[in-house]
């Protein structure tokens, strides 16, 4: 997790260094309410793509990919809090999709659905072309779910971790 964080914070900080604040405001000068994505993180079913359709500041946003137990996904909504032809764009979100992973046993998952709220932003640099970063707080039944993997015979050994999650993606509009 701290190699994700970490990973994370370094391609933002060369996002910053490559597309300055100053060039951003040029970048989006045209509304694109649609847009496609790829990333990592519940928005994106863990490893995938996202298609967002936005419209008055409000998103309906579905994502496929794949997860180490099959095939992630995740629906969702999103409100954006500044106007669509800004560069960069504050949003609250919230996905239900794919959130935990179990190994059962060596090379054995399952994937666990549950509620993602979050905050994060878009920022466009170029005319399409965006990053986009979420911190989200996974809401999920962990108990049950310990008593799920106990009931078929498996022992869990370690515990889910924190119920934080980072997705982090690049984005195109049209």
């Amino acid at each position: 997790m701290k190699k994700i964080i970490i990973g994370s914070l370094m391609l933002m900080g060369m996002m910053v260094w490559i597309f300055p604040l100053s060039a951003q405001a040029a970048g989006a000068e045209k509304e694109r309410p649609n847009k496609i994505s790829i990333g990592l993180g519940v928005p994106y079913g863990i490893l995938g793509g996202n298609l967002e359709i936005e419209k008055n500041h409000f998103a309906v946003s579905g994502g496929l990919g794949y997860d180490l137990a099959g095939l992630g996904w995740a629906v969702g909504a999103r409100v954006y809090l500044n106007e669509p032809t800004k560069a960069f764009r504050l949003r609250a979100s919230c996905f239900y999709g794919i959130v935990a992973l179990a190994e059962k046993k060596k090379n054995t998952y399952s994937d666990y659905p549950g509620f993602t709220p979050s905050l994060g932003f878009e920022w466009r640099f170029g005319k399409t072309a965006s990053l986009e970063f979420d911190l989200l707080y996974a809401i999920f039944d962990e108990d049950g779910i310990k008593k799920e993997i106990e009931k078929e015979g498996y022992t869990m050994t370690e515990d889910f971790g924190s119920p934080i999650r980072i997705s982090l993606g690049l984005g195109k509009r049209w």
